[in-house]
């Protein structure tokens, strides 16, 4: 599988994280099209997750995805922490 970031169904330049088959077929979106830019997948080394950076105006940082899951993991920068609670 191949896991990549394109505009494709937003058209706005907004990102969305995708996979495919290594001949590009059965190709699936698995962040949802909204205002929030996700990009730059990488697999992890066991192949069962995606990492990838998501940018929402005011917030960047990165999330998981676990493959067949599709259930999303937020992770926070350091940067971020000092604004909780």
């Amino acid at each position: 599988k191949i896991a990549y970031a394109s505009d494709q169904d937003s058209g706005n330049g907004t990102y969305d994280v995708y996979i495919m088959n290594a001949d590009g077929s059965n190709t699936t979106r698995v962040t949802s099209v909204d205002e929030r830019s996700d990009y730059q997948p990488l697999w992890s080394p066991d192949g069962s997750k995606i990492l990838f950076k998501s940018l929402l105006s005011f917030f960047s940082g990165f999330k998981i995805f676990k493959s067949g899951f599709f259930s999303l993991i937020g992770i926070l920068p350091n940067s971020f922490q000092k604004y909780r609670n």
